[in-house]
């Protein structure tokens, strides 16, 4: 079975190409390496838990798409660790540079809800990234988190259900924060109808610095930061992986 939904990451609200384009002074690799460890909320790992990190980066490593120095997000959606990190190509040394790590939650396996896809997404304009209203469902939720929070949208990807026999399904992929009140203490688990969560600090963070947004910036979207300081190596790929399954290289191998 195989359809076509939207989960309840919300409406993708329209924008118009090149509504917004201001020049915005580009800051350096220090700079956003040095606000990610004061601005955003991380989390430890064991040095074998980073080890496995980059190396299932490493092995993931696309053959084109990182041809030159630039941010990356990278997540790990093992249901014992559900971390995210912000990441570096370094094309001069052909080396991942790693340099911290923040909770998440990707998709669960409860009814209604999916798997995050796995493999690499560019965060692309035509997707429609926005921004969150902060309104809130009929169990007091704002799903989205705060008003003002950024949704990078990743356009529509295959998934499927964790569920025995469940179906098949394209979802909306998007990334995004959650409600600040009941369930971003809930990251670090499963949690998601598909999208990946993550907290309000990193939303912000990537949201100021642009740090997946050069395609954005090179289409001055609408959808970008009046203040912001965007990174001026900045990327546009967000990469899911499993490490529980070191070969899960196809997302439509049931986990």
């Amino acid at each position: 079975m195989k359809a076509l939904i939207t989960l309840g990451c919300a409406l993708i609200l329209g924008f118009t190409q090149n509504a917004f384009s201001q020049e915005s002074v580009k800051v350096s690799k220090d700079d956003v390496i040095a606000a990610f460890n004061h601005d955003v909320k991380k989390t430890p790992i064991s040095d074998e838990d980073a080890a496995t990190f980059k190396q299932e980066v490493t092995e993931n490593q696309p053959e084109t798409k990182l041809d030159h120095n630039q941010f990356f997000l990278a997540v790990d959606k093992n249901p014992k660790k559900q971390n995210a990190a912000l990441v570096f190509w370094n094309n001069d040394s052909k080396q991942f540079e790693i340099y911290g790590y923040t909770k998440v939650s990707t998709g669960s396996v409860r009814k209604k809800h999916f798997y995050s896809p796995s493999g690499w997404f560019e965060n692309l304009p035509e997707n429609g990234s926005f921004r969150a209203q902060g309104t809130k469902n009929e169990n007091g939720i704002r799903g989205l988190g705060r008003k003002g929070m950024r949704v990078w949208d990743f356009g529509w990807q295959h998934s499927y259900s964790g569920l025995k026999n469940g179906p098949e399904i394209d979802i909306r992929f998007e990334m995004h924060a959650t409600d600040p009140d009941y369930l971003e203490q809930r990251l670090g688990r499963p949690d998601s109808e598909g999208c990946v969560r993550i907290h309000n600090t990193f939303n912000s963070f990537l949201d100021k610095f642009g740090v997946i947004d050069a395609k954005y910036e090179e289409a001055g979207n609408w959808v970008l930061r009046s203040d912001r300081t965007p990174a001026a190596d900045a990327g546009s790929w967000l990469l899911v992986f499993d490490s529980s399954k070191p070969h899960d290289k196809d997302i439509n191998t049931r986990q």
